[in-house]
């Protein structure tokens, strides 16, 4: 008698999801072992300082300026900022270039924003580096055309974007001088302002140069408020401050004596990309 035989398979299909069942079972107790990540979910990592800000403010002492003392630390996504005022700066083109740590990592900076009130006795800047390499108590040094009062002073920060660093730029002058200097800037909540201005002629020096609001020229918070070279002897004064954007627009202010000619710029710095809300939504649903 003839006949086909058959094979039952029912043994190995169970054999193979319970194989995959079990891979798939230690897997959830992987994940759920694990403490959450360090990353963004909805918000965004808040952009912090590696340390305090480091300055310089002599008067015209040459064509090179070096800022010592800089520490760029591991963090992730870092940005080293360096703002710049110039005394007796006659046009954005003086400043020829900026290093970061010239003797060992050899960084060239780039500039992002620059501007000179038309009297050409003040002039302002900001220079930046992403991802620095980093180095402890190194320095930056930069390179004008001509012999000016500088006062300069280098942030380091880390949590930035390296992609869309800077969300917007702009700068702001006046040769006459008012008292006073606002700038708005467009942000969303996390972005963090950096701006630096200064103010001043030959003939009077500025006092009190005061940001508005909470912005914070402490030095902890990437800040600075100086006259130039000893004494004042430049007549001019330079500050620089940090502000934390809470809307879609922030208003950059500073007020200060004497209706001085002025150069001021700023920018807002954008956080890192954050994973965003489906990602979290996915990642809680493994460890749930």
């Amino acid at each position: 008698m003839t006949g086909t035989a058959t094979i039952d398979r029912t043994g190995y299909r169970t054999l193979i999801v319970t194989f995959w069942l079990i891979v798939y079972l230690s897997l959830m107790t992987a994940v759920k072992s694990l403490p959450p990540p360090n990353i963004g979910w909805e918000g965004l990592p808040a952009i912090a300082f590696d340390g305090s800000a480091v300055t310089i403010n002599p008067a015209a002492n040459g064509t090179t300026h070096t800022v010592t003392g800089v520490t760029v630390t591991s963090n992730p996504n870092g940005l080293l900022l360096l703002g710049v005022d110039l005394a007796f700066g006659t046009n954005t083109t003086e400043m020829t270039g900026c290093t970061w740590d010239a003797a060992g990592a050899n960084q060239a900076m780039t500039k992002l924003v620059a501007i000179n009130n038309s009297s050409g006795t003040v002039s302002s800047y900001i220079w930046y580096r992403k991802a620095p390499t980093a180095g402890s108590s190194k320095s930056i040094t930069c390179t004008t055309s001509n012999s000016d009062g500088i006062i300069a002073g280098a942030v380091s920060l880390h949590n930035v974007d390296q992609t869309n660093t800077f969300r917007d730029s702009d700068t702001l002058n006046n040769s006459t001088g008012t008292g006073t200097g606002d700038m708005t800037l467009t942000t969303v909540a996390g972005d963090l302002i950096f701006a630096t201005l200064m103010c001043g002629n030959n003939a009077a020096n500025p006092t009190n140069l005061v940001p508005a609001g909470s912005q914070s020229e402490s030095g902890a918070a990437g800040g600075w408020d100086l006259q130039c070279g000893a004494g004042g002897a430049c007549n001019r004064r330079g500050g620089a401050s940090t502000l934390s954007a809470s809307g879609t627009s922030t208003v950059v202010s500073y007020t200060w004596t004497n209706n001085n000619p002025f150069a001021f710029v700023g920018a807002a710095v954008q956080p890192q990309a954050s994973a965003g809300p489906l990602f979290k939504r996915y990642y809680d649903l493994l460890r749930n």
